[in-house]
């Protein structure tokens, strides 16, 4: 039944925290941990998990350590720590990113959508800063998201991004426009030497087992959830 409900990504280390995210058959998880979510409580028990350190996304860049969160309300994308902690974003085709340093045992989760991208990067420097993270020692995970075979957007945006990001992060077919999420942000950490990336290539557009916000419209879309920490 888990196997259904969960998909498990683990770091290559017999030390690392777990990294899970939810799929479309376990329910929406929503927004925030507030109001209370049937569907994340039964998840949480599932997996023996009693807190979660969570934040209300608004698809920015701002990046806490769980030392600064004293409330889910706190406006965020992304959390690191370096305490034994469960850490959690939503997703419903944006990004969930997951960061590991071995070396310092730090780790992290970031919410990268389109406005988002480089929030990895802040995240990366947050750990430098407050742990002594070295970037070529960070391990990443790309969870399961929207690809390029799928995010189509307009002139204006694409240029944008591309402006941002470089040309190829953007396709161009039959005058559409698709931006490739998931190589913005891996020319990203590679940019600043991290070669440790690991990519899962699963859409979630175009596979049902996700959530979509793209395939299912604003509407009818739910919200994965997107786990790192010890757990299990």
């Amino acid at each position: 039944m888990i196997n259904r409900l969960i998909k498990i990504m683990n770091f290559d280390s017999s030390n690392a925290p777990f990294c899970a995210i939810t799929t479309a058959e376990a329910g929406s998880m929503g927004k925030n941990i507030f109001p209370e979510c049937i569907n994340r409580t039964k998840i949480m028990d599932l997996l023996g998990i009693d807190k979660i350190v969570c934040l209300n996304q608004e698809h920015t860049d701002i990046v806490f350590d769980s030392e600064e969160i004293d409330s889910d309300s706190i406006i965020g994308d992304g959390i690191i720590t370096s305490g034994k902690r469960v850490l959690a974003v939503t997703v419903a085709d944006c990004l969930p990113i997951f960061l590991y340093d071995p070396k310092n045992c730090v780790y992290g989760v970031v919410h990268s959508g389109w406005k988002g991208t480089g929030i990895v990067l802040n995240a990366v420097n947050k750990m430098t800063t407050c742990y002594g993270t070295k970037p070529e020692n960070i391990h990443i995970m790309i969870g399961p998201s929207i690809g390029k075979c799928c995010y189509s957007v307009d002139k204006d945006r694409a240029l944008y991004f591309a402006s941002k990001w470089g040309d190829n992060t953007v396709v161009e077919k039959a005058s559409i426009y698709f931006l490739d999420l998931k190589k913005a942000n891996k020319l990203i950490l590679e940019n600043i030497g991290i070669k440790n990336i690991t990519i899962d290539e699963n859409c979630t557009c175009c596979n049902k087992k996700f959530h979509s916000y793209r395939r299912d419209g604003a509407e009818g879309f739910g919200q994965m959830l997107a786990l790192i920490g010890y757990f299990g």
